[in-house]
């Protein structure tokens, strides 16, 4: 699995971390969130294909895990 910063507004999508579990993603997602100052609150948005989309509170961005 792969973990991507993806800001939908500016059309940019920037790696963050590959993993093999779930585990080792969620903890990439709070590393990233504390590092950026935001909460550890993140949801799952939506679903594609071999995409999860979660929302973390920022306006236009998700954390995209491509599986």
């Amino acid at each position: 699995m792969k973990l991507y910063y993806c800001d939908c507004e500016r059309g940019t999508e920037t790696f963050i971390a590959e993993a093999q579990e779930d585990k080792e993603i969620w903890k990439a997602m709070e590393r990233w969130l504390t590092e950026h100052g935001f909460g550890l609150i993140y949801v799952i948005h939506h679903i594609e294909k071999q995409k999860i989309y979660y929302e973390f509170g920022k306006e236009h961005c998700f954390f995209v895990v491509v599986t």
